[in-house]
């Protein structure tokens, strides 16, 4: 791995430094460089939830820490160089060897509190992995640094807090978010290129139950013991927090419940899930260690299962470092078990979801009620020059049919015809993932208007138009096109859904033009009905193909 040599090397250079500098110099800086931990720590969660996490939501936590501690490093270092100007002389090789090994001791703190940072950003680019998720959901170390700074600068600085340096308020980093060091190796997790590592607070909501011991729904070797009980968290997550396709992936090994025992009168102690509860059904770490969202949904519901201390009382749930309290009081467990699919864990979501999806499925439709029609299908009504989408600021891809596809784009474009188009600049669909397809959604705008009377001056506080399944989950538009002459007026954003119906713009547009509106649907699924607000629901019934 590169990053044990960049990690050897700097840490080499600080011990080399310091021991030309002598005791005293190299005994200040390790102090400095404590300090300044503690400080940056002391500010992290408040900076990253109060500034960071809604800029850049997948790098807060990983620039929450490393800017603050560098900055404060370099901030004390001028202000004490200035303060202390002078050295304290000792014998030579007393300066070589305390100032070499002082030079060590600080390279290895504000190295590995720089990889722990690192590693919040997500998978290290370098090749560190430090855990690796098992068969049955728990996360075992699989790799270490050559000189592992990260656990040795984590549980230092994890020690302080929970001891000599505790807050007043008692919430210590261990308290919170266990090892500083563990903490980021589970943030890293990634269940495949490109998944989200990050959840905004106002992303998550919870809420827990408590479940006797003979109504316990897990299996034979993971029931709780003599002195355990069974605590249920039901997670609701909305799609800010899905992966870019649309889907939602979390690891148990990035769940954690915080919990105090013995009454809620003893510290704060974090346990992992055991089993969890998805979509009526147990779940199943054995088809893949990882839990998955139904594609495109709104909003996903995943019930965690802990075994706790028989008298403990429930703090917080966290999931990807983002934790939300929770209520003091639980709610009824009974809805939580009713209507499971299956009576053993053994065969739950995950295997269900598990089958490959062909790579382009059949147009499907259309289906027409009274003035629009819904179509599955992922092509536009024209072909598009990649230049000019590009010129426009937008960005395309290649999809498995080796076709070039829009893959982000919000502005206006022009139809293009298709002589002298090369094959590659011939833009002629959206892009999305293998397990979903795309639902086009078309009517006239004064029929779109027209199903909620007077709704312009109130469209911001309006929900946008949705369809909804079979099976009761909502889906909202990730874009739109409006088409005038051979100008396309286009917005197709997957990683963000119109939420609010004022995001959907017609004022430019007469009444008699075509809207479109783009779904992604999971495969398989039947919409049953298009609707706008509490107004014009349109039954639909169209089957999409798996």
């Amino acid at each position: 791995m590169i990053i044990n040599i960049v990690l050897l090397v700097f840490v080499l250079a600080m011990t080399y430094i310091w021991s030309m500098q002598g005791l005293f110099s190299a005994l200040l800086h390790l102090i400095l460089t404590i300090l300044a931990g503690l400080l940056a720590l002391a500010v992290w969660e408040p900076l990253v939830l109060g500034l960071l996490i809604d800029r850049m939501p997948e790098y807060a936590w990983g620039v929450g820490l490393i800017v603050p501690f560098l900055l404060i490093l370099l901030a004390l270092r001028i202000a004490f160089d200035r303060l202390v100007a002078g050295n304290v002389q000792c014998v030579q090789i007393v300066n070589v060897i305390g100032g070499g090994a002082l030079g060590l001791i600080s390279g290895v703190l504000s190295g590995g509190l720089i990889v722990i940072a690192l590693l919040f950003i997500g998978p290290m680019p370098l090749g560190y992995q430090p855990l690796e998720t098992q068969e049955d959901g728990t996360a075992e170390r699989s790799q270490s640094l050559w000189i592992p700074a990260d656990r040795i600068a984590g549980s230092f600085f994890t020690l302080l807090s929970d001891n000599a340096l505790s807050p007043w308020s008692g919430n210590s980093i261990g308290a919170y978010r266990g090892s500083l060091h563990d903490s980021a190796a589970r943030f890293a997790l990634a269940s495949r290129p490109g998944a989200r590592h990050a959840i905004q607070p106002d992303q998550l909501k919870a809420e827990w139950a408590q479940v006797p011991p003979k109504d316990s729904p897990l299996p034979n070797d993971r029931q709780p013991g003599a002195n355990q009980k069974v605590l249920i968290v039901s997670m609701t997550v909305t799609q800010g927090a899905f992966d870019p396709d649309g889907v939602f992936t979390v690891f148990p090994a990035q769940v954690a419940l915080g919990y105090r025992p013995n009454g809620g009168r003893d510290d704060i102690v974090r346990d992992h899930p055991v089993w969890y509860i998805q979509r009526n059904a147990f779940g199943d770490y054995k088809t893949k260690p990882y839990v998955s969202s139904k594609a495109g949904v709104m909003e996903e519901t995943i019930r965690w299962a802990f075994a706790v201390h028989v008298d403990a009382v429930p703090e917080y749930l966290s999931v990807k470092g983002t934790r939300v309290q929770l209520s003091s009081e639980p709610v009824d467990y009974v809805p939580y078990l009713q209507g499971l699919a299956n009576e053993t864990p053994d065969a739950g979501i995950a295997a269900e979801q598990a089958a490959p999806a062909p790579v382009a499925p059949p147009d499907q439709g259309p289906v027409t009620a009274e003035g629009m029609s819904a179509k599955v299908t992922d092509g536009l009504d024209g072909i598009i020059n990649a230049n000019d989408l590009s010129m426009a600021g937008g960005s395309t891809t290649t999809n498995p049919r080796g076709q070039t596809v829009i893959n982000n784009f919000d502005g206006v474009v022009r139809y293009a015809g298709k002589s002298n188009l090369a094959d590659n600049l011939q833009i002629r669909g959206l892009a999305h993932s293998a397990e979903t397809a795309i639902v086009q959604v078309r009517m006239k705008i004064n029929k779109f208007q027209h199903t909620l009377p007077k709704i312009m001056a109130e469209a911001a506080s309006l929900n946008p138009p949705q369809l909804l399944d079979t099976e009761g989950d909502v889906y909202s538009p990730i874009g739109f096109s409006v088409t005038q002459g051979a100008e396309l007026r286009m917005r197709y954003r997957p990683t963000q859904p119109i939420l609010r119906l004022a995001e959907i713009d017609l004022s430019p547009y007469s009444d008699q033009t075509e809207l479109v509106l783009y779904f992604r649907v999971p495969r398989g699924v039947t919409i049953m009905q298009y609707r706008l607000g509490n107004a014009g629901a349109q039954a639909l019934n169209l089957a999409v193909p798996k």
